[in-house]
């Protein structure tokens, strides 16, 4: 079994056997409770990223999204932008980082509080380091904070290299507005984009909800898998004993 449609298909490539592929999944009635409805923006407009620092995953591409943030303000753009993260990836990292008011660091939040917070922001960040060793270090890996982004019908930026999992599926299923190349400039226009065009916000949120319900919703994906497994163990005729 793999975690997504892009390692089942390498290591079907790679080990001559096929493979099915679970994702990461949420309660999507819980979710939802908790999802935007309104995706108007008042106010200066909220950037949030949510979830681990690693150099070799996501660190230099967020701080890339600082960079961006820093220069829009000083460029009479206003937005600001709020990071999650555990403490102790915080205290490593945050020296590494645009120093600006618009730029707050917290530490991780609890679930409730943090399914509020996803479904209050006008703007999720989701980066993927651009370099060849992170690149082959995650390039199929699905990060679980995907389903949870996508349960919280906020609009997610997606600033990533192709020829990942993440920003590959973000693409295909339309729930992500993607930025694929290392370039701050772009970054900027394309945050620019996600607050002002409102026809843009309501497809990725509407996206990102069907992508839920048909790839992510625990009460159907448990039931898939419970079938995968009871397909794959041995019936008592077959192996002679109870399994």
């Amino acid at each position: 079994m793999a975690i997504c449609p892009k390692m089942a298909k390498e290591y079907a490539a790679r080990y001559g056997r096929g493979f099915s592929h679970f994702q990461n999944t949420v309660d999507a009635p819980a979710w939802f409770k908790h999802a935007k409805d309104d995706l108007s923006i008042s106010g200066v407009p909220r950037l949030v990223y949510a979830g681990s620092i690693f150099p070799y995953a996501q660190r230099q591409s967020l701080i890339d999204c600082c960079h961006a943030v820093d220069r829009l303000n000083s460029e009479g753009f206003p937005v600001t932008l709020d990071i999650y993260s555990p403490k102790s990836l915080l205290g490593v990292s945050t020296s590494l980082f645009t120093v600006n008011p618009a730029i707050t660091f917290h530490d991780a939040l609890a679930q409730e509080p943090y399914r509020r917070e996803l479904g209050r922001a006008d703007v999720l960040l989701l980066p993927v380091n651009f370099d060849v060793g992170s690149l082959r270090f995650i390039r199929l890996s699905m990060p679980t904070k995907v389903p949870e982004y996508l349960a919280s019908g906020t609009p997610v930026l997606v600033y990533g290299p192709f020829n990942t999992a993440q920003t590959d599926y973000a693409v295909e299923k339309g729930w992500g507005a993607h930025v694929g190349r290392q370039n701050i400039d772009t970054l900027m226009k394309m945050i620019k984009k996600m607050v002002r065009d409102m026809d843009l916000r309501k497809r990725l949120s509407a996206s990102a909800k069907d992508a839920v319900i048909r790839f992510h919703d625990i009460h159907v994906v448990r039931d898939a898998f419970q079938n995968k497994l009871a397909e794959t163990a041995p019936s008592k005729a077959t192996s002679g004993k109870n399994v």
